[in-house]
């Protein structure tokens, strides 16, 4: 097992973890329809692709697994802005290799 110093200690991580890693970064979709349609499209893209969905039209969780790793995260429903929702998404588990960027535009794909 091999060690890597954070600002908040140390992580520990197998060689099969060694290419993931944990982070946390948010970032907000505009959804074209209302909270309640938020949560339904979103649960059914999300389990469609195999991953699950747990959450209400405020907030709720998200995991799906593709080919290089798990990503994970929580989503928070703003209130709607005209024919817009607000969601503030936050990333709390990725692939090291992928980009918030690139999972965010798969994540806006889904709508």
């Amino acid at each position: 097992m091999k060690q890597f110093r954070l600002n908040t200690g140390f992580y520990y991580y197998t060689k099969q973890e060694r290419f993931q890693y944990n982070t946390m970064s948010t970032f907000q979709i505009d959804f074209p329809g209302t909270p309640s349609q938020f949560t339904a499209k979103a649960g059914n893209a999300i389990q469609g692709k195999g991953g699950s969905f747990d959450g209400d039209e405020y907030k709720g969780i998200f995991h799906i697994k593709t080919a290089i790793g798990a990503v994970e995260g929580t989503y928070e429903v703003g209130s709607p802005i005209g024919s817009q929702t607000p969601v503030s998404v936050t990333i709390t588990k990725k692939p090291f290799i992928v980009s918030t960027n690139k999972i965010k535009e798969a994540i806006s794909d889904f709508f």
